[in-house]
């Protein structure tokens, strides 16, 4: 069996003046997984994740991970 999953996330704020510059601002995410149980109580996965950040003082950056996992229900 072969099932997916994809998400959106993203929020926005308007701190008050004079807040720490590293406070979040802006951030957005997208995740998409692939999980495949070749058989009976085996789950394999990957994910794909993007995300950006902007902060109070106008710094940004972005995210981009590659992860993998392996279950097995006993």
């Amino acid at each position: 069996m072969l099932r997916s999953n994809f998400e959106l996330s993203a929020a926005n704020s308007n701190p008050p003046a004079g807040t720490f510059n590293g406070i979040n601002k802006a951030d957005q995410s997208q995740h998409l997984n692939l999980i495949w149980s070749p058989v009976a109580n085996v789950n394999l996965g990957a994910e794909l994740i993007h995300a950006k950040r902007i902060v109070t003082g106008g710094d940004s950056g972005t995210l981009n991970r590659l992860q993998f996992s392996a279950q097995y229900n006993f």
